[in-house]
């Protein structure tokens, strides 16, 4: 099945592009450093250099700037002088330059603007919550209501040094990122599988709109043996696809009739 393809940039260890793959996208993803919890392919780089070239090739890009610098946990580290790198305008800047449909998900305090999501909407064990900016209309008509708490044991909290990360995983629907350190930076699937359900729908309505022919889902994006001298200053190796095979029987297991689900080889 083709799709249409998305860029995930600073992708980390893949839960928002995961939840991109579920939505029927092609991922593809950016990083600065090798993620070998990332179940697509990607090229290590930085992800705020990307050139027009580049960008333009893609039909979307999801953006998940470091968040440290707005988070509530990194209070104290900034009490005692701690400084943490500031990308989230450079991202938005970048993005609207490149003029594609684009997502931006960030921490509650951080300067994105945008519908909010936790993981009690999706009946998840977390509820971290977060801001998706985009300049595409998004529609949340889920309950924000919930009951229970961290304190009182009915959710867990993703962060500092907990030696249950097998909780973790179960609670926020990640069982492939066995790199703790991503797994606290990552973000639930459901968030961008229930996104990524609409953006997908964007493209297809933008494209009926100009009377561009249409079959299911055609990936207008990148090609299965796409070459990295293709793209100006993309010489880097991209990640093995060992994850691959782990990520379609994932899939398989949490899309109704996702058997033809592939990412290939």
């Amino acid at each position: 099945m083709s799709r249409y393809t998305i860029l995930d940039l600073f992708c980390g260890g893949g839960g928002a592009g995961a939840g991109y793959f579920r939505a029927g996208f092609n991922v593809i993803g950016i990083d600065h450093k090798p993620q070998p919890d990332y179940p697509f392919k990607m090229w290590v780089r930085d992800a705020i250099h990307c050139t027009y070239d580049l960008l333009d090739r893609f039909d979307a890009i999801h953006a998940s700037p470091p968040c440290q610098a707005y988070s509530r946990a990194s209070n104290a580290p900034k009490a005692a002088g701690k400084e943490y790198i500031e990308l989230y305008h450079q991202t938005k800047a970048m993005l609207i330059a490149s003029g594609k449909p684009y997502i931006i998900e960030n921490v509650v305090g951080s300067p994105a603007k945008g519908v909010r999501l936790m993981g009690t909407m999706f009946g998840l064990g977390v509820i971290r919550e977060r801001v998706f900016e985009s300049n595409v209309s998004l529609d949340v008509h889920l309950s924000r209501a919930y009951s229970g708490s961290v304190a009182s044991g009915e959710y867990v909290t993703v962060a500092g040094n907990s030696k249950d990360a097998k909780r973790w995983r179960n609670a926020m629907g990640i069982n492939w990122i066995k790199d703790n350190a991503q797994l606290k930076e990552a973000i639930p699937p459901d968030y961008t599988e229930f996104l990524g359900c609409q953006l997908m729908a964007y493209l297809i309505n933008d494209d009926r709109q100009k009377d561009e022919e249409l079959p299911n889902h055609e990936c207008r994006g990148l090609p299965e043996n796409l070459a990295l001298n293709e793209f100006p200053g993309m010489n880097e190796k991209p990640v093995s696809d060992k994850n691959h095979e782990t990520v379609n029987q994932w899939a398989a297991s949490h899309v109704v009739g996702a058997s033809h689900l592939s990412l290939g080889s």
